[in-house]
């Protein structure tokens, strides 16, 4: 019996590429502790880009007061 739809079966090589690969470091010995891990790798990943986000809006509305406050002072 396949339970996999016809439709999806075509997308089913695309998860052979993930970083952590069946979540198993060691032959599936720690499979939790390889989910842990796996989750906050991903968990860094999401918080680093959001740092990185902020960073840059803060950036940008520095510049923007920037030019405003030369703009009032010429």
């Amino acid at each position: 019996m396949n339970t996999v739809p016809n439709g999806l079966r075509h997308y089913a090589g695309f998860w052979h590429n993930a970083l952590f690969n069946g979540y198993g470091f060691s032959h599936d010995r720690h499979p939790t502790v390889a989910y842990l891990v796996s989750a906050l790798v991903g968990i860094a990943v999401i918080a680093a880009m959001l740092f990185m986000a902020v960073g840059v809006m803060r950036l940008v509305r520095r510049g923007r007061r920037a030019d405003v406050l030369a703009g009032r002072a010429s």
